[in-house]
This record gives structure tokens, sequence and C-alpha cells, in this order.
């Protein structure tokens, strides 16, 4: 996740992108997903951010709770905090329109959940499902989204399930190559729709 962000800072310093689109491979969480599946993240949290209660006895997941995450707000000029990070309204439109064009597996919007874990207990795969909403784990998409936050840059995340302990399906290194594919296709799709935009701006 550290590499993930530094590397995002370096793409927007660099380059100064329209938008960042993150995406990769990730295990399932989500019974209703399986290999090939693609998750368009809505949403995103860091999974690693966890507050245990005191209180309490145990490692099983009724006792933890998610700590937010902080981003500055350039408007505010404030330090805000907050569990899950959304994506880009309009990104997100043009990968669901794209969506319909993909032929590996079903493409939904979902939730992300980045740590730097990589769980096959189905205990606790099965709680952050339930109770948080995860559709999936990975390693970087919420500390890229952060970065995108803090320099608002319009981001979205995108993960293809390689493999899923929900079902028992193994690693694909396939579906990787099947996603790059995806995201070419919503890359082409948002930089036409700017680019009409743009036309119809300068014509008014």
């Amino acid at each position: 996740m550290t590499n993930a962000a530094a590397a995002t800072v370096l793409g927007i310093e660099h380059y100064h992108p329209v938008a960042v689109i993150n995406q990769g491979t990730a295990g399932g969480h989500d019974p209703l997903l399986h290999s090939f599946d693609i998750v368009l993240g809505e949403k995103t949290i860091d999974a690693s951010a966890w507050r245990s209660r005191q209180e309490r006895s145990g490692a099983d997941g009724r006792h933890i709770e998610l700590r937010p995450t902080y981003y500055y707000d350039a408007d505010s000029g404030e330090e805000k905090e907050t569990v899950e990070l959304a994506a880009d309204p309009e990104l997100l439109e043009v990968a669901v329109a794209e969506g319909e064009n993909y032929q590996a597996g079903q493409v939904v919007k979902g939730k992300i959940s980045s740590s730097n874990n990589w769980n096959r207990q189905m205990d606790k795969i099965r709680f952050l499902n339930k109770e948080y909403g995860s559709s999936c784990e990975e390693m970087e998409a919420h500390s890229a989204a952060q970065v995108c936050q803090n320099y608002k840059v319009p981001f979205l995340g995108i993960r293809v399930l390689s493999n899923t302990e929900v079902h028992g399906e193994d690693f694909n290194p396939y579906s990787g190559t099947a996603c790059q594919q995806f995201v070419l296709a919503v890359i082409k799709s948002y930089a036409e729709r700017k680019a009409l935009k743009n036309g119809e701006a300068r014509r008014e």
C-alpha cells in the first residue's frame, strides 16, 4: 500500500492526469462473485486499520471495528476522516456502461478492501463481506484513492477476481489480462466522452 501511494503521487506530479484508474487482481469476498468477475470500486476501505475494543476479549471480528482514513480537504483547509472513499461518479458511470461489453464474467459495482493481508480464513472473509460490504480484497486501491482525494484527481479502482476462497477457485493469472483489456476499453470510452464534452464547450 505504501508503494501504491508513492507511485500515485509520482504519477500525478509528473503526468498531471485527468483521472487515475487503479487496476489489478483481487481475492473474492462476495459469495455472488466468481473468478473473472470484475468489481468496480464504487467505494474502497482500508481493511488494515482496526481498533479493538478494550472491554472485550477474543480475536474474532465481533470485537474490532475499522478506523477511518484521514485526508486533507483542500476546500476547507481541514483534516477530515472517513471509513470509505468513493469513486468518481463519471468514471464509475463510464465503467458500468462498458461492463455490458465484457464477456469473461459479470461486472458489478462493489467495495474494494485494501490491506497487506492475504486472507484464506473463511470466518474473516465472511465478516468483511457481511459487516463492511467488502466485495474483494487486494493491496493498493484505497491508498491510491486517498492520494487522489488529496490531489482532487478523479479516481476509480477496478479489480478482477483472480481467485475466491468462497468457492474454492484457485488463482488464475489469465484473469489479469481480461481486466487489463477491460480497463483499456474504459479509458477509451472515458477519453471519448471528455473529448466530446470539450468540443461542446468550445462551440458554446
